[in-house]
């Protein structure tokens, strides 16, 4: 008889097959891969809890020490290092999100927007888990929506806004991460971003009034229907 946690590992990825793609089953995973889906389905992303949605600071897991980042994406330490971003701190003080179906979570829905000058979106599996595009049931065929309007944006301010994804969609379906003006969504697109998004590639959207009143919009619509891990995708900003 399989141990109770044996059998807790089985319902976890289990839970996490059922999604998107009702035809793959553990042999299709190596032992790698099913330890990273188990940690999809037991925590919702990332591992041993990863970082609270909205959390402020430093990289590190709840009662884990450090998170790895490990996933192939630069990680906060980098980007900041890069020099792309603007303000000083930036590693240490920026805000972490999710994408998430959770609509009471701050940056999911217009009237609650991610609020924070220095902020950071990571997919749905987080920064230390790969991405299993045909698994991951947030954004899978429909386009979700992500506000970013930080506190005392204003007249002569910018957003820079800084995307990866790490995603080759073009043989396996799209993913795609689109950058919206809030205010005048439908006729303002200020970036579409298809498949792999390469690390460097930055757009500033300054204050104006096309987004003096919702912000940016992120958008992000996967329909890839692929099995293959990736290192999945995020969207950094601050505010200068």
């Amino acid at each position: 008889m399989p141990s109770p946690r044996k059998r807790h590992f089985r319902k976890e990825v289990g839970r996490v097959l059922a999604k998107g793609v009702t035809t793959a089953t553990e042999s299709d995973f190596t032992a790698a891969q099913l330890e990273n889906l188990f940690e999809i389905g037991a925590y919702g992303h990332d591992g041993t809890s990863g970082f609270t949605h909205g959390a402020v600071g430093s990289a590190k897991k709840l009662g884990q020490g450090s998170l790895a980042e490990d996933a192939g994406l630069e990680t906060v330490a980098e980007l900041a290092a890069s020099g792309r971003h603007n303000v000083a701190n930036w590693d240490t003080e920026v805000t972490r999100y999710y994408l998430s179906s959770d609509t009471t979570l701050e940056g999911m829905t217009e009237a609650n927007p991610a609020k924070a000058a220095k902020g950071i979106l990571h997919c749905p599996a987080g920064p230390d888990a790969k991405l299993v595009p045909g698994l991951e049931d947030v954004s899978k065929g429909t386009a979700i929506k992500f506000w970013i309007f930080p506190t005392g944006w204003e007249s002569g301010q910018t957003l820079t806004i800084y995307t990866e994804s790490s995603h080759d969609g073009v043989s396996a379906g799209n993913e795609d991460i689109n950058i919206h003006q809030g205010d005048t969504y439908a006729s303002d697109e200020l970036a579409d971003y298809g498949n792999a998004t390469a690390a460097n590639t930055t757009i500033d959207v300054a204050w104006h009034a096309k987004n003096d009143t919702t912000g940016v919009i992120v958008t992000i619509d996967n329909n890839s229907t692929s099995l293959v891990e990736h290192a999945g995708w995020h969207v950094a900003w601050d505010m200068a």
